[in-house]
This record gives structure tokens, sequence and C-alpha cells, in this order.
């Protein structure tokens, strides 16, 4: 649960990065704007890398949130995700430039790295192919983490260019992406057990 004060540096750190790029933001800047003190902000975050990435992993989180669906039928699965994923992208697309700035700047490579941590975990814990990659026969935090990279990928490439497709159609490439990334893929059996089954 986050502390006060932690809610405030991450509302105004939010707030600056709406406008500036991450170089032009100082630790003296941000206390200011957040009404805190310096030693507060390095007891919490240490540096602005750091707080850079945790003020993008948790707009993210508000992308993501009521968007659990793990019971579906097989039919229900392609639909219901669509759904679920046009809507999270819709969210994330209105900050864009937020996400380009965080992402190109100092702390990029920890955004990248949490986003894909929180997209494995949502992966597994409240999408339908969570229960597949679980069954599966590799490591599921491996198999998430596959797929959940190959999506951050898409989606921050997507993010931050000028002639960006529309979100509909952002959403049935990664749909796509996931689920034949899972069912026929990572959830299946193994190349061996494929082979004797052909034969």
């Amino acid at each position: 649960m986050a502390t006060n004060s932690e809610r405030r540096i991450l509302t105004a750190l939010t707030g600056l990065l709406d406008d500036r790029d991450p170089s032009e933001i100082t630790i003296t800047g941000l206390v200011a704007e957040a009404g805190v003190t310096r030693p507060t902000f390095y007891a919490i975050f240490g540096d602005l890398p750091t707080a850079f990435a945790r003020a993008a992993l948790a707009r993210m989180a508000d992308a993501f949130a009521g968007e659990a669906v793990v019971e579906v039928t097989v039919d229900q699965r392609p639909e219901v995700m669509l759904g679920a994923i046009g809507r999270i992208l819709g969210r994330l697309g209105q900050h864009a430039d937020f996400y380009s700035r965080v992402v190109s700047g100092h702390g990029g490579q920890l955004v990248q790295a949490g986003a894909v941590d929180f997209l494995a975990d949502e992966l597994l814990t409240n999408t339908p192919v969570g229960p597949l990659l679980r069954a599966g026969r590799i490591a599921p935090e491996t198999s998430a983490r596959a797929v959940a990279a190959a999506v951050v990928w898409t989606v921050l490439d997507w993010l931050g260019s000028s002639g960006r497709t529309p979100v509909g159609e952002l959403a049935v490439t990664v749909r796509d992406l996931v689920l034949y990334s899972v069912v026929g893929g990572l959830a299946s059996a193994t190349p061996d057990e494929d082979r004797k089954e052909s034969s």
C-alpha cells in the first residue's frame, strides 16, 4: 500500500512527465511540486529513474484496472480478450506521449522490464490464457514473460509511432499474438510428444 508521501510524489511526477522530458525533471523541482522533502523522496525511490519507472507502471496498472477476465469458454475467449485488450490499449493510447517520454528517458529500461513483469503477472492471473500457461511444459513464469515481452515491445512501438494504427487493429494483433503464442504454442505438448501423436 502506497504511503501518502509516495502518492503525492507519483501524482506530481506523472503531471510533470505529461508535459516534460525526464531530462528536464530534477529532484528539487519534483519535491517542491509534491510538497515533500528530499530525504522523503530518497527514502521512497532512491533515484529519479526508479521514480520514473514507478510512475509509468502505476499509470499502466490504472489502464488494466477492472479488466480481469479468467472464466470464459474456449469459444468466448477470442472476443472477450479482444474487448479487454481494446479498452486497455485505448487507455494507454490516451497517454502515448507520457509513455514515449518515459521509455526513451532515464529509467526507460526499468519501465520496460517492469512492464514485462506486470503483464506476465496479468497474463497468469487475470486472463483466460493463465490456466493454459500454468499447465504448459515450460515454467509458467517463463512462458508468461516471453509472451509479455513480445506484447510490451509491440505496444511500446505503437505508442511511440507518429502514425499509429487504430486501436481496434492493434487489439486484434495483440490478441492474436497472445492466443497463438499460448494455444498450440507454449501451452501445447512437447515437440517429442507432438511427433509421437502424428506418427
